[in-house]
Order: structure tokens, then C-alpha cells, then sequence
């Protein structure tokens, strides 16, 4: 098994991983496979789905512990499959790419699980424990395999830290725990690269997230430390923050730095530029416009639609949860009940899909309800089974 700290509401915990469902590993690549939230759940009467919800697969840019920048992966018009819970990517390095830079392209996708298979590389990770004998750095020397509850943490560190790029939505994954308690309903994160979700990318120090380094920090240390986890939204983000081995008395955190940039030019290829400086930030909100056609049913009890509606950071399609019996209709963050538990008033249509007027008078009959927004889902699935990892 393999574990990777995360956070369950506002809890640290620790999750375990079957190691035979990380990626393969060999010499010349580091492997990286993104579990999908929000695909693969299938429509009642099958067929369809939510069509293309896994999105562009990400970019990947990696360094190693030195910052030595040791690839770039350009995934421009790789898409995850339609209904595809797995989607897989690598690059071609022989180092250890403790240092990660996911970048969104085109169409939003969002994030369960990140794991990562470093090459084998005995010899030059016992140089690099030489070279930076660090308590909270224990490189794994012989399995070399990490992963992080992506979706988890962008949930915590909106919620409770502010960090409002890192919007959220629920999905149909769930992750073993360490401690042999239930299997936990994990969350997924949204990279989007075209503007309709506000993070661009996200950059993950892999050491940072295994249980085995040393002292476990707390749930704090993994929101507020840029190097550790962080959610960019520059465009095209193409640098990393990064632990500076000695410290500069002139920076605002002597502790850390920013590598130079590593840019894709218009003809895709690769330049790395010698300037720090990053894009500028974009400002936007995270929006469900884009999902306003798409609607997920669920029958987990763990998942409330007075939850996702309340929260600031949440987006995605609008969302019924039978457990509570309610209805969020995402685009306004509005809650309406099931119209079988009410006598009148504005409620959610099960059989229709629809929010209607339910009492002595209809919608209808008054020429309708400015109130009641206008919806046609033409994409709906229903998540009732747990995709387990």
C-alpha cells in the first residue's frame, strides 16, 4: 500500500492506496494518472453520459529537488475518454520530478486523485537525500510512488483558508483510509486553461504529501506554503515556487523562490526563459454557466445539495441529492425541495427535471413564475454505485 496525507472536511488523514493501481513504473518516464470526478457515471438507461465532463488532459512540466527543470508534456487536444474514470499521462525524465506543474488546456477538468510513479532512480535519489538532508525530505527509495486527494484539498483550502481559485465539486470516487474507517467520498478540483473556472493549474511538491517523511505537518501547512500546493491562475502558468536552498535576505519569505519560466511558443516549441516574473494573475470567479445543460442525480448520503449550494468555492452541474431530498440549481446557487414533501411553493420536479410552482395556482396558469428558472438538461446521469480506489 502507499499513503498520501489528506483532509477530510477539516481533519488531517491519512489515505491508503493499492500500489497495483498506480501507474507502471520504468527508467526513462515519470507517470502521472488523474482519477476524474466528474465523468463516468452513467445516465439512467445507460448511453450518453456527461459528454466530454473529463476534459483536456493537463500539461506537465517537472523539476527536480535542485530545480533542475527536467520536462515539459503538451497535451493540446488530448482529451480524457468520455466516461473514462483513469486518464494517464507522462514524461520523459530519469530523474526524480519532485516538483510538479499541472497546466489546463481548453476544457475544464476536474481532479479526484493525482498519482505519480517516479523513474527508478536509486542512485540519484540517495544523492539528492546527500545533497538536501532535510528532516521533512525522505525520498522512498524503493517504490518512488505518491499521490495526493486533489479534490479534497481544493474544498479545505477555499473554505477554510480563503483560497477561492480552487473551486470544487462532488464525485463518485472514494479513497481507503489508513485507519480502517469507512471509505471516504472524495471531492474533485477544476483546472480550466479557456476562462470559465479560475484555476489555470496546480503545483504539487510530491514529498510533501507522503506519510512516511517524517513528522505529518498540519492541515494548514498545505494551503498557506505555495511550494507544497498551490493553484495558479496566471495564464499558462510555466514556473514553480520553490524551497531556495539558501535563503535570500532580501526576499519577502527568504525561504523560498520562483524558477525561471518555462514558456510553449506559438509553434509549441519549448523555451525556457530566464525571467521569474509570472503572468498576471487572472481575476474571475469559478462559474456553472458552462454546465448549465448537465445535471448529476446522487444517491451517496455523504452528499447534501444544501452543501455544495452554500458553499462559495463550489461549481459545476446542478445537483440532486435523494438523501436529503433537494435540489441545487448551480447556476444561482438556489436549493428547492422535492415537490412530494411540500404543499406549495417553488420545488424540484423529479420525473421532469424541472423546478415548478406547486399549490392552488400554477406557473402556468399565471402566465408564468419569474421566480423559477428555465432549465432543459439534455445531459443527465445518476451516481448510485462507489467507484472505489
Amino acid at each position: 500500500m502507499a499513503t498520501a496525507i489528506g483532509v477530510v472536511g477539516s481533519v488531517l488523514t491519512i489515505f491508503s492506496f493499492v500500489t497495483d493501481l498506480f501507474p507502471d513504473r520504468d527508467t526513462s518516464s515519470a507517470k502521472y494518472r488523474f482519477k476524474i470526478g466528474n465523468d463516468g457515471a452513467q445516465p439512467p438507461g445507460g448511453g450518453g453520459g456527461l459528454s466530454n465532463a473529463g476534459g483536456s488532459k493537463p500539461d506537465v512540466r517537472a523539476w527536480d529537488e535542485t530545480i533542475e527543470f527536467l520536462g515539459i508534456e503538451v497535451n493540446d487536444g488530448n482529451k480524457c475518454g468520455e466516461g473514462d474514470t483513469v486518464c494517464d499521462t507522462s514524461l520523459q525524465t530519469r530523474e526524480q520530478p519532485t516538483y510538479t506543474l499541472f497546466t489546463a488546456n481548453d476544457d475544464a477538468i476536474c481532479i479526484s486523485v493525482v498519482q505519480t510513479t517516479f523513474p527508478s532512480n536509486e542512485k540519484y535519489a540517495r544523492a539528492l537525500q546527500i545533497e538536501f538532508p532535510r528532516n521533512w525530505l525522505t525520498l522512498d527509495l524503493t517504490l518512488h510512488r505518491y499521490a495526493t486527494v486533489l479534490g479534497n484539498w481544493a474544498y479545505y483550502c477555499a473554505e477554510y483558508y480563503g483560497i477561492s481559485q480552487a473551486t470544487w465539486y462532488w464525485s463518485d470516487i472514494y479513497v481507503k483510509r489508513e485507519d480502517g474507517g469507512s471509505d471516504e467520498n472524495v471531492k474533485c478540483s477544476w483546472l480550466d486553461g479557456n476562462g470559465d473556472q479560475p484555476a489555470t493549474g496546480v503545483q504539487i511538491h510530491w514529498p510533501d504529501f507522503d506519510s512516511t517523511n517524517g513528522p505529518t505537518p498540519d492541515s494548514a501547512y498545505y494551503c498557506t506554503n505555495n511550494p507544497v500546493l498551490s493553484w495558479r491562475t496566471d495564464s499558462d502558468p510555466s514556473s514553480v515556487i520553490y524551497y531556495s536552498r539558501k535563503r535570500d535576505i532580501f526576499a519577502s519569505d527568504p525561504s523560498l523562490a520562483t524558477s525561471p519560466a518555462v514558456r510553449r511558443s506559438a509553434d509549441s516549441e519549448i523555451e525556457l526563459d530566464g525571467r521569474t516574473a509570472a503572468s498576471a494573475p487572472v481575476k474571475r470567479q469559478g462559474s456553472s454557466d458552462q454546465f448549465s445543460n448537465r445535471l448529476v442525480k446522487s444517491k451517496f448520503e455523504e452528499q447534501s445539495a444544501s452543501e455544495i449550494c452554500n458553499a462559495k468555492s463550489s461549481a459545476g452541474p446542478s445537483f440532486v441529492s435523494y438523501a436529503e431530498r433537494a435540489f441545487c440549481y448551480m447556476p444561482t446557487k438556489t436549493q428547492y425541495p422535492f415537490c412530494d414533501d411540500v404543499d406549495s411553493g417553488n420545488c424540484w420536479d423529479d420525473e421532469t427535471n424541472k423546478v415548478t410552482t406547486k399549490g392552488t395556482f400554477s406557473a402556468d396558469s399565471l402566465g408564468g413564475d419569474d421566480t423559477v428558472p428555465a432549465m432543459n438538461f439534455t445531459s443527465t446521469v445518476v451516481w448510485e454505485d462507489k467507484n472505489v480506489m
